[in-house]
């Protein structure tokens, strides 16, 4: 159960087409210090590649504090396979996202798109995938406007 963070960020990060997941201490004291070593300030951190680009989350306490802010960090800068941005709370308007147990799990109903090999990260071939799911056009008119109502197919700029 305490390890749930730190599976569900690897599992996240291979879901959303990232790579080299790893994480770590840190102890300003002993540079390679083995196993057993305890210190009170020793720090916890986080990281893979995702969208070509490293995202770090670094200086926590605890191994899942650094998990969650890494897939935090991630999830913030997407979409939800439903096409809306994804959310971590219920007043921002988006796909809400939670973690249970060793996954993160999306707030819709969607089914799962089968996104071809190469494309995940790509808002572009993730909708084309999506409106092929689609089966009739009073489907895909109504998917239109509400990828429409929703905002462009980029990654919202949430800063930070």
């Amino acid at each position: 159960m305490f390890m749930d963070p730190v599976i569900a960020a690897s599992l996240l990060v291979s879901r959303s087409g990232g790579q080299d997941f790893e994480f770590g201490y840190t102890c300003p004291h002993q540079p390679g210090a083995g196993k057993g070593h305890s210190c009170s300030e020793l720090t916890w951190w986080a990281s893979a590649k995702w969208k070509g680009t490293k995202v770090l989350a670094d200086g926590h306490k605890s191994p899942p504090g650094a998990a969650i802010t890494l897939a935090v960090k991630i999830l913030m800068t997407s979409r939800c396979k439903c096409g809306r941005p994804v959310v971590l709370d219920d007043e921002s308007k988006g796909c809400r996202w939670k973690l249970m147990g060793e996954r993160w799990v999306a707030g819709c109903d969607d089914a799962p798109i089968s996104i071809p090999v190469g494309a995940h990260g790509d808002l572009i071939k993730m909708s084309r995938a999506a409106d092929a799911k689609l089966v009739n056009r009073e489907q895909r008119r109504h998917a239109e406007r509400a990828r429409r109502r929703s905002g462009p197919l980029e990654p919202p700029n949430r800063g930070g």
